[in-house]
């Protein structure tokens, strides 16, 4: 797997999450055969990114360091359309456009709970700001 050189901007295109690096304009792709790659979300403390494939169902991560990937949250997904890595609290938060709810859980998927499931019509993005504690 090639690494980015710092500074870079990750980009999922359906079947792949690639980088581009800011400095020199160059590409590459970090994983492909992915079936429907939407958000996408990284804890650069950790090297990891996080993304959801509405297709499959599912949110998986990518160590960067090793290039080893991992699912994270495989049980009652709709389609995830939102990701923020809390990365002071260690936690995970998404949006379920399909579901129709926002959703919390560790790095690793453990101790997922709901957050907001009632009046919250198709939400489709999300954002955490870890310093308004």
């Amino acid at each position: 797997m090639q690494r980015c050189n710092p500074p870079c901007l990750y980009y999922s295109n359906k079947t792949a999450i690639n980088f581009i690096e800011l400095k020199t304009n160059h590409t590459s792709t970090i994983i492909s055969n992915q079936i429907h790659a939407v958000a996408l979300e990284a804890h650069f403390a950790l090297n990891q990114l996080f993304w959801s494939d509405v297709s499959q169902r599912v949110i998986k991560k990518i160590d960067l360091n090793t290039g080893h990937v991992t699912d994270v949250v495989t049980k009652d997904l709709g389609q995830v359309e939102g990701l923020a890595v809390d990365w002071v609290g260690g936690v995970l938060y998404w949006t379920d456009y399909l579901n129709e709810r926002i959703e919390v859980a560790g790095l690793d998927g453990s101790n997922r709970m709901v957050l907001l499931s009632e009046n919250h019509e198709n939400p489709r993005d999300i954002a955490v700001d870890v310093h308004a504690r």
